[in-house]
């Protein structure tokens, strides 16, 4: 039986541009932590593989990702690694402003993921990641002019709760002293 994870997040921009940064993996590890990595698997024009770590060891997995433009969707499955699926949609709240809202289906089978989720720590990360994401969609947007927009785009954040420490002090990872 999968564990659902649900998250979500306003954002001070629009709808179109909230989707384009969300379906532009390469920026995950700016906001996802953990992440370190994401690119595209070669011969595979819809599948990328993510470069993590988990209590201190580094891992992978693939997604297949399917996406929709016009609902502003974004749906994927596992294809490697731990199992999982989800489904992300945005929705227009205003000219400049929007709700991104996230669904994850977890199959957990290590015993640190199921303490992790039994303490709600899980969904804490995502709703802490999805935060990190409308900053720095925001961010983004507002800069002054291209050049500043790169700069936020390629420059490194970060932002901690009192939980997020926690998880980092329970379940080390080499980002945990940033």
């Amino acid at each position: 039986m999968a564990d659902v994870v649900r998250a979500e997040t306003d954002v001070a921009a629009s709808a179109d541009t909230t989707f384009k940064w969300f379906t532009d993996f390469s920026h995950y590890p700016r906001f996802m932590r953990s992440v370190e990595q994401v690119f595209p698997v070669d011969g595979h024009p819809d599948r990328f593989q993510f470069v993590y770590t988990l209590a201190g060891i580094p891992r992978r997995y693939s997604i297949d990702v399917t996406t929709d433009p016009q609902r502003r969707t974004l749906d994927w499955v596992s294809a490697s690694g731990p199992r999982h699926r989800g489904h992300a949609i945005v929705n227009t709240d205003g000219p400049d402003s929007a709700t991104l809202t996230l669904e994850l289906e977890l199959e957990l089978e290590e015993l640190t993921e199921r303490i992790a989720q039994a303490l709600g720590l899980i969904t804490t990360r995502a709703r802490a990641d999805l935060r990190r994401f409308a900053k720095f969609v925001e961010d983004v947007h507002h800069a002054a002019d291209p050049t500043e927009a790169k700069e936020i785009a390629d420059g490194e954040t970060s932002h901690r709760t009192p939980l997020q420490w926690l998880f980092d002090t329970v379940f080390p990872t080499d980002e945990s002293s940033h």
